[in-house]
């Protein structure tokens, strides 16, 4: 059974992937969901998602899992609290967030307080992230209880985390103007369906570094994005046909 494409509006089951354009050399899906924040009750089955199709992914290569966290995600139904609650289990590093379509973060000015339309929400011009620094007890329990929350990010890749987190330093940091924010430890790219869909593959493997796949709750997608250097469908047909059996679809 082929995976929908996006001009498909049927979906029967709770969590069935949806094929992304992307540029060429590249795979991107969409696992939509209801909402985020997802609903507590929902929340363990999304988790099982997850923890099925990386399983299934962990036959076919060999990759460490890094997790952070999109903190301006998380105040919708208190998750912040988990980081002071499992502070110490999950190590978190302070970082950036970057819409990497867009101009560089930067701070609010006079003028741009004196010209916004106050009728309006106000645009948030950087986005705070936390890298957890942890084993993989920890960035288990991390998955367990932030799934689901609209903040989690996974992403998959082969080289160490250091060397992950160094090649976005190397990326993003000498875009950055504003002498504070230029002095964050660590920057994440925030990619969003949106963004994946006009940009090149050079833009891709750029913002990527050295990541292989990219997993994001996207509030701005209501759903989980999945951004890959390889081809998943079969893998992501695999999980839903697992899912099928054990979790009942939801209209």
């Amino acid at each position: 059974m082929a995976l929908s494409t996006k001009s498909e509006t049927a979906k029967e089951h709770l969590f069935e992937a949806v094929v992304l354009k992307v540029a060429e050399l590249w795979h991107a899906y969409l696992v939509p969901l209801p909402k985020l924040p997802l609903a507590i009750e929902k929340r363990p089955e999304l988790l099982q998602y997850m923890q099925q199709f990386l399983k299934i992914l962990s036959a076919e290569m060999t990759y460490e899992r890094s997790v952070f966290l999109q903190l301006d995600e998380l105040h919708q139904d208190n998750a912040i609290r988990n980081i002071s609650r499992y502070g110490r289990q999950w190590s978190p590093q302070m970082g950036l967030g970057l819409l990497p379509e867009a101009p560089p973060p930067r701070y609010w000015t006079t003028e741009d307080l004196l010209e916004r339309d106050y009728t309006s929400t106000i645009p948030a011009l950087m986005h705070s992230v936390m890298h957890l620094d942890t084993d993989n007890a920890g960035t288990k329990s991390a998955c367990e209880v932030m799934t689901g929350t609209a903040g989690l990010i996974q992403v998959l890749h082969t080289c160490n985390a250091a060397q992950l987190l160094q090649g976005w330093f190397d990326v993003f940091q000498p875009t950055i103007q504003e002498e504070g924010l230029a002095a964050y430890p660590l920057y994440l790219p925030l990619i969003s369906g949106t963004c994946i869909a006009n940009c090149t593959s050079e833009n891709l493997d750029r913002w990527m570094a050295d990541a292989q796949i990219y997993i994001r709750e996207s509030a701005e997608d209501k759903g989980i994005l999945i951004l890959s250097r390889f081809n998943l469908e079969k893998l992501l047909e695999k999980t839903k046909k697992r899912l099928d059996e054990t979790i009942p679809a939801s209209v």
